[in-house]
């Protein structure tokens, strides 16, 4: 969805420019209207009118949905307070984000700088409009290559990592490239480089659409649910008041050479010059205000993948009891065998289970899409984990006692009970509000369809006789880990599917740049 979405802006934005050529051509055609203030700004009163309809549109058949109360509507429950995403580290994050996200929204407005003005004054070909329909264009597939770049970054190094490095290298890049672009102006004193200039200019914009995607997809992970509006707003009016005082500041100091009335080529090669260099000094800026980021993003441990690292003793990085309320966010960051260690130490010592709360998709909306995106690497991770298992008596012995241990405290426990009945009611909650949301509104009207559905969706692995079996022997925890695993082949190929399809689904409502578990114990 957010990729379509992006073409639709890049689209309009083509669409935009072609109606101002076709405007300006119309108008100058008549001789007493050629350069006259109507032709010239007449193109521009259209878009306020085109502008203005279109929000009118949007007020009226794109309203706001509505939001939900502190309080859970059976029972008068309050909301679960929020979740450690608010401690100082992660406003340090969104402070990064923000402030560094300036400098990069300025260093963008340096490239279209570059692109708009200076290569079209400086270089007579590039006026053309077969250029400048060619280099708009050019936008959509700059889009393309650095969403490519920023998800196969995220399948080798993780959601976190992937998205810090490029918010760094991303400005990096744009730094550099400013500073190539400066030396070409500088050294192609006959005017006979323009091709050098566009092919430099265009890996510009793809590693600057890399820092802005992945600033974007990891502002959400951070900020609070019931934030994130008032968070996502003040980031898009810094951009917004960016990019309007950028084109102002960057043409102020152009126009000293396209004043100039001796060798004004030459001074008007200095401006541009000094330009591309402030705007490359603040993509440094930029990435000079990125660098601290990283220290503050989750870093997962080592994959424990394959035989060969079997054996290695895994050390909990934190005191047990600092698992009783942790985020999904941190606790997928850890390894399956990790997870399974500190479950198997809390049971030890007598401690529940890590339980992590369906909590209501209102509340999981924003990251709907990075739970996608991270669930082939984690159906295949669990389906190796599995694989180990079953090959080894030992492991399904641990195995079965945590899991009898479970089920014995659902029996004996009454908080226990009273907690699995609230989660099944949570879980109940959480899939009639996805479905609703996902268009899947007709549950109520055709119940036995979705109850097909759902029987599909997950065969069973255990008799169907209303109650849950005590697994009696290793063999048959064997059996049921083997359907299991069958069952997780089906997952993963529907998961690597839907990823792609909507991964990004849930950053929909970010920044307007472009435009102006499989088992409880795991």
């Amino acid at each position: 969805v957010m990729p379509t979405m992006v073409n639709c802006f890049l689209f309009g934005a083509m669409g935009g420019s072609v109606l101002g050529l076709g405007w300006v051509a119309l108008a100058n055609s008549d001789p007493s209207l050629k350069n006259s203030a109507f032709s010239l700004f007449g193109a521009c009163w259209l878009g306020v009118l085109l502008s203005g309809i279109a929000v009118i549109i949007v007020h009226v058949y794109c309203p706001e949905p509505a939001k939900k109360g502190d309080k859970e509507e059976d029972g008068g429950k309050k909301a679960p307070p929020p979740s450690t995403s608010e401690a100082w580290s992660t406003w340090q994050v969104v402070a990064i984000i923000l402030i560094a996200g300036s400098f990069d929204t300025f260093g963008d407005t340096g490239n279209r700088f570059a692109r708009n003005t200076i290569l079209t004054n400086r270089y007579e070909r590039a006026r053309r409009p077969v250029v400048n329909y060619a280099l708009m264009a050019s936008n959509i597939i700059s889009i393309f290559i650095g969403q490519q770049i920023v998800m196969k970054t995220i399948k080798m190094r993780g959601f976190m990592q992937a998205t810090g490095l490029w918010c760094i290298l991303g400005n990096v890049a744009s730094s550099v490239v400013q500073f190539a672009l400066l030396a070409i102006i500088n050294f192609d004193t006959q005017q006979t480089a323009m091709e050098v200039f566009i092919c430099v200019w265009l890996i510009s914009q793809i590693f600057g659409f890399c820092s802005t995607l992945a600033a974007m997809f990891l502002m959400p992970a951070f900020v609070p649910p019931q934030r994130r509006g008032q968070i996502n707003g003040l980031r898009n009016s810094l951009q917004a008041f960016i990019n309007s005082v950028a084109p102002v500041a960057l043409a102020l100091v152009y126009q000293t050479g396209s004043m100039a009335t001796v060798d004004r080529q030459a001074a008007v090669d200095r401006a541009g010059i000094t330009c591309l260099g402030k705007c490359g000094a603040i993509s440094a800026l930029a990435f000079i205000g990125y660098l601290p980021i990283l220290r503050f993003l989750p870093k997962p441990p080592p994959k424990k993948d394959g035989d060969a690292q079997e054996g290695k003793e895994l050390e909990v990085p934190r005191p047990l009891d600092y698992y009783d309320n942790v985020t999904w966010e941190e606790w997928s960051l850890l390894s399956l065998e990790l997870r399974m260690k500190i479950q198997r130490m809390r049971s030890q010592k007598g401690m529940e289970q890590v339980m992590l709360p369906w909590s209501t998709w209102h509340a999981d909306r924003e990251i709907a899409g990075v739970i996608l995106e991270t669930a082939p690497s984690e159906l295949a991770d669990l389906r190796r984990f599995h694989t180990r298992m079953m090959a080894n008596d030992e492991s399904l012995r641990q195995l079965m006692e945590m899991n009898s241990k479970y089920r014995q405290g659902l029996v004996q426990n009454e908080a226990n009970r009273a907690r699995h009945d609230r989660n099944k009611t949570d879980m109940g909650r959480w899939i009639v509000e996805y479905l609703d949301d996902a268009g899947y509104d007709t549950w109520e009207l055709m119940p036995y369809l979705y109850k097909a559905m759902i029987m599909a969706a997950f065969p069973p692995i255990d008799t169907l006789d209303e109650q849950v079996d005590e697994v009696q022997t290793v063999q048959d925890e064997r059996d049921i880990l083997l359907r299991f695993i069958r069952v997780l082949d089906l997952h993963t190929k529907t998961a690597e599917i839907t990823s792609t399809d909507v991964a990004f689904t849930a950053y929909a409502g970010g920044s307007d740049h472009f435009g102006h578990s499989a088992a409880h114990h795991f």
